[in-house]
């Protein structure tokens, strides 16, 4: 019986070891610029590590707690950049399962306006259709019925209960942009409008009803996924998009998306409307 136990952890190791190797390659593979990078793994001692890059800012539940809520532009700005991100994992098979403020890095930036990168994938389920098993069965460690994993408050009801699938990410980033907007944790009994909680600023109908979509308590009804998600914030962000003159960099150039960061610059895809076309604009960092 002490044999038996001794391979059997022997054999819960090897499993792991082999899991996390997987995880590696899969989260090695997947690039865009508003999640944390890899850039290395090996071994020391028998021991894996992974490397991830370092960001320099401030994480947003630091600076909720510090601030307060964020302008509505600010918090759909943010929204729509950690939805992308999302797309990318979801695609490559990967729920993150803790989308929350305090996984959220607010960076410094070249670029005017917000850039952020969502981080912290240590509880990330990487979903069976996905491991690289040839074979034999994936090593799956199965939830624990009613058992969450992440941070209760940015998890629906059903965590824990069913398997992991994108809408509790979509779940999680909705109970964040509820928070940025006000400064409050979305309420589980009885959905309370973001006017509600900061009447003297004027949230759009269509960003209210946005989140109130991904925070629906019935995953059915909820909104299904993170490229839905998006869809709908990168609707209210151009319906009720700032003048010209607000949010065009140097007079000329409206700024789309990040394309990429090093060390000592960013580039950036964006629209020259003096010339009518896109161009990759790089910018010095300070």
């Amino acid at each position: 019986s002490l044999n038996a136990s001794r391979a059997s952890k022997a054999q819960r190791r090897s499993h792991a070891k082999r899991r996390f190797a997987d995880e590696i390659e899969i989260l090695g593979n997947v690039r865009d610029p508003h999640l944390v990078s890899v850039l290395g793994a090996g071994e020391v001692h028998g021991l894996p590590y992974l490397a991830m890059e370092y960001l320099r800012g401030e994480n947003l539940g630091r600076h909720l707690a510090e601030r307060g809520p964020l302008p509505w532009r600010d918090a759909l700005d943010i929204g729509i950049q950690v939805a992308r991100g999302l797309v990318v994992l979801h695609r490559a098979g990967v729920i993150h399962r803790d989308v929350k403020p305090s996984n959220i890095m607010l960076l410094e930036s070249a670029a005017p306006g917000i850039f952020v990168k969502l981080i912290d994938l240590g509880v990330a389920k990487i979903l069976p259709d996905h491991w690289r098993g040839q074979g034999e069965a994936a090593p799956r460690q199965a939830t624990r019925e009613g058992f969450a994993v992440g941070t209760t408050e940015y998890q629906p009801p059903e965590a824990g209960l069913v398997e992991a699938d994108p809408r509790l990410d979509v779940y999680g980033l909705g109970a964040t942009l509820y928070q940025l907007c006000t400064g409050q944790l979305p309420r589980r009994d009885t959905y309370r409008p973001l006017r509600e909680h900061v009447p003297q600023h004027r949230i759009p109908a269509d960003l209210e009803a946005a989140i109130a979509s991904a925070l629906d308590l019935d995953p059915e009804k909820r909104t299904a996924s993170a490229t839905d998600l998006l869809a709908a914030l990168e609707r209210v962000r151009d319906t009720h998009r700032a003048g010209a003159d607000e949010h065009l960099f140097d007079g000329r150039y409206e700024l789309i998306r990040p394309l990429g960061a090093g060390g000592k610059a960013e580039v950036h895809l964006a629209h020259h409307h003096r010339a009518q076309r896109d161009v990759a604009l790089k910018m010095l960092k300070p």
